[in-house]
């Protein structure tokens, strides 16, 4: 594992509206992030590199609070780290920015159309998207791999999917940790 000592210019954003305007020719990846594992460090590891040969920016989109704690409250996962040292690492694994949307009821009912337009697009400006293979968002989860490669394509986003990451056997995954603990 290779973590970078990233100089701490670097910025976490609480919202879009904290966000002057679009990072430079965004590379973003979109998770919880929890753990910040080796398939999450795969994911960001391959944003950075695509960043670096654009000259833009590496970007993750997270949630807070995690997404359980509104939609299955009386299911909600631990937290394997605090959201503050889940930031830490994001940023000392090469993330440049950080935007943290806030995570309610209301984003919830956020259809696939309206987060890649209004989030993906108009907010961050992405270029390119890096995703795990499980990947999904939007009202009720309606928005899978598939249907973010046809959002994406018709406005010219480049999305790479990442395949599960196994590790003895094993894919490696938040839940799987949470279980181990």
């Amino acid at each position: 594992i290779i973590v970078y000592d990233i100089p701490r210019l670097m910025h976490v954003y609480k919202g879009l509206a904290k966000l002057n305007s679009p990072p430079k020719n965004a590379v973003v990846t979109i998770g919880n992030f929890d753990g910040v594992h080796r398939g999450h460090q795969e994911l960001i590891r391959k944003t950075r590199q695509h960043a670096e040969r654009i000259s833009g920016t590496a970007v993750a989109l997270t949630f807070r609070p995690h997404p359980y704690f509104v939609i299955k409250p009386r299911n909600e996962p631990f937290l394997i780290n605090t959201y503050e040292e889940k930031n830490e690492l994001l940023l000392g694994f090469g993330v440049e920015k950080i935007l943290e949307l806030p995570f309610s009821r209301e984003f919830s009912n956020t259809t696939p159309e309206e987060f890649v337009e209004d989030f993906l697009l108009h907010g961050l400006g992405t270029k390119a998207l890096y995703l795990g293979y499980d990947f999904t968002f939007g009202k009720e989860r309606a928005g899978s791999v598939e249907v973010l490669k046809k959002l994406a394509e018709a406005k010219g986003v480049e999305l790479h999917v990442e395949p599960p990451l196994a590790v003895e056997g094993k894919i490696v995954s938040s839940s799987l940790i949470r279980k181990s603990l």
